[in-house]
Parts: structure tokens; sequence; C-alpha cells
């Protein structure tokens, strides 16, 4: 996979286990570039080109980018919209339409009889719906509340599973992980075939997984 930037002096590749490292020391630039990606993710037309081999990839389908540690965000409308859409699919299996038939029955029970603790008729609208009995439950992903790095590679596994996101980026997160769960991550994230860099306004060592890339404070590229 490679990601490139006409600004940028060298494309990002992923290649034998190693992971891109970008770090932007000049606060202006750093914002700016963070806003672009974003924009890139959210479908906007930027200079931002992603590809896998010689196929190019829609940034608005295969981007996804994480403005900080505190910005995972496991139930996007996108992932919602997704996610139940994969199920109406699935409720269709035999092994699944069987219970979602009971249950679709056993709500039409418990309406029938609320309503009789009234003197005035009521309506139910789920009828025979099962993914209306599943939005009521508020089904949803759940939130992995672990360690950062496994955060991220449950977040990871999240959309890719869901949304075919093919490249992610975190924001400010590498000054949250120790060396051990960095390299752990990296490590796991190869396994996995997940791909993703850490972007930094500064960094003063890296290990053995990480191709740095910076641009320094005097807008200098160093790589």
């Amino acid at each position: 996979m490679k990601l490139v930037y006409p600004g940028w002096e060298t494309p990002l590749v992923w290649r034998d286990g190693r992971f891109p490292l970008v770090v932007l020391e000049e606060p202006d630039y750093h914002f700016r570039i963070v806003q672009e990606l974003c924009a890139a993710a959210g479908g906007a037309d930027t200079a931002f080109v992603l590809s896998e081999g010689e196929r190019l990839l829609d940034p608005a389908r295969s981007l996804e980018v994480v403005p900080s540690p505190w910005s995972l965000v496991w139930d996007s409308r996108r992932i919602m919209t997704a996610l139940y859409g994969r199920l109406k699919k699935e409720c269709l299996r035999p092994e699944l339409l069987g219970p979602a038939q009971e249950a679709a029955a056993a709500a039409a029970r418990l309406a029938g009889r609320a309503g009789d603790c009234f003197s005035f008729p009521v309506v139910s609208e789920a009828g025979g719906d099962p993914m209306a009995l599943l939005k009521a439950l508020r089904l949803r992903p759940e939130p992995e509340e672990g360690p950062l790095a496994e955060q991220m590679l449950a977040y990871m596994t999240l959309y890719t599973d869901l949304l075919g996101t093919a490249c992610f980026v975190f924001c400010g997160f590498r000054s949250c992980l120790a060396e051990d769960a960095l390299r752990a991550l990296y490590r796991t994230a190869f396994l996995k075939h997940f791909h993703f860099f850490l972007l930094e306004p500064s960094c003063h060592r890296i290990i053995e997984a990480e191709e740095r890339f910076t641009v320094d404070r005097d807008l200098c590229q160093i790589f």
C-alpha cells in the first residue's frame, strides 16, 4: 500500500513489516495536514492519493483518520448503518430466522399484554420485523476498554470488517504507548494485514518497525 502527497518528496509505503511514522514538527503545518487528511476521509477532493498495487483507492471509503486517542468512535453512523445492513442479510439464514421469528412473536404477545393495561386501544409498530427488535435492544459494537494498543487493534478490526477500511491514521497516539506495547501493536497489525501510520508532532527515538518521515520546524523534509 502507498500514500502519496505532492508536497512530500517520498511516498509513505508499507513493506516488510515496517510502518510509516510521520513527524510534523511545525504546528501550523501539522494542523493543515491533519485537516486535509480528515477532509480526504470525509470525501473531499484533496491532494492525497492512496493506492494498493496499481489500483487507486477512494479515500472516502478506504481511509479512516482518528484525530486523538480520545476520538475512537465505535458506533458512528457509518458503522451502525453497515452493522444493520449486515444483520439484515444474516437474519435470512436458517439459524437466525427461527430465533428472529420467535422474538417477533414474543414481542407481539408482550405488546398485546401491555395493551390490556389501558381502557383504550393501543398499537405497536415493530410487527414481525426482527431488525426493529434488534434496534430496540440497541445492538451495537462493544467498545474495547483495554490498553490503548488493544483499542487500536479492535478499532481497525471493526472498521476493516464492516467498512472495508484499508488505511488508518492515528494522530498523537504514540506518546500514549509504551515501547513494548508499540512493538506488539506493529507485530499484530502486520500479522492481521492492517495498514496504519502514526502522525506525531515530535519523536526522539524510533523502533525497528518504523520508517520515519519528518518535516521539521523549517519545513525541511528528512527521511
